[in-house]
């Protein structure tokens, strides 16, 4: 694992409400990829140092004011580049839409920015991942937005890929990172926060 991955303290990163998994997956994603924003997402802290009771409240209480913000962004009258975009209610989470407008404006770790889209991944599923490894190749996160067999329900964060073929996730749900191999995508076997089905991902464009 790429080391500015493994210093993250990803148990902090955890939705702040049942609505917020897709603000959450996309302050983490400015975050690895703007280091200005997530020292100030920090407190100005440097993560190489002890971690302490105190320190890591801090964190988590400026981190849920950022989701929080974010999730207003998002479901807005305009999105992040100033551009009208048509609200969403926020009872109703985030739209796959709104997360390729937010990730289209947020920098890799080289400081470039492309265009996203949001693809339908349920009816061709092969096609889902290849997209993410694809996204992983080119060193830029995705997303997922899995469910069960009849509704999406949550979204995620893909942060990489492996050499092994398989693709690292952040949920929201549980601030954690876990492995995702081709087989359990496919086979509408996710397992994460509970819910199986992929339904949409969001991907760079080539």
């Amino acid at each position: 694992m790429p080391d500015d991955l493994a210093a993250q303290p990803w148990d902090l990163f955890v939705q702040p409400d049942q609505r917020t998994c897709g603000p959450t997956a996309l302050v983490v994603a400015r975050m690895l990829g703007d280091p200005a924003y997530a020292a100030y997402v920090e407190g100005g802290s440097d993560l190489t140092h002890a971690r302490t009771v105190a320190g890591d409240a801090r964190l988590k209480e400026r981190f849920r004011a950022e989701t929080m913000a974010m999730h207003a962004r998002v479901t807005g009258l305009a999105d992040i580049s100033g551009h009208a975009q048509i609200p969403w209610p926020k009872a109703f989470g985030t739209p796959p839409w709104a997360v390729a407008r937010q990730l289209s404006a947020t920098p890799a770790a080289d400081g470039s920015v492309a265009p996203y889209s949001w693809h339908v991944a349920r009816t061709d599923l092969t096609a889902g991942f290849e997209r993410l490894l694809e996204a992983g190749d080119a060193h830029r996160v995705s997303s997922i937005f899995i469910g069960s067999t009849w509704v999406p329900r949550h979204v995620v964060l893909v942060v990489d890929r492996t050499s092994a073929g398989t693709v690292r996730v952040f949920d929201p749900a549980r601030g954690r990172l876990s492995e995702l191999a081709r087989p359990a995508f496919t086979g509408r076997k996710v397992g994460i926060a509970g819910w199986d089905v992929p339904w949409f991902v969001v991907t760079p464009d080539a």
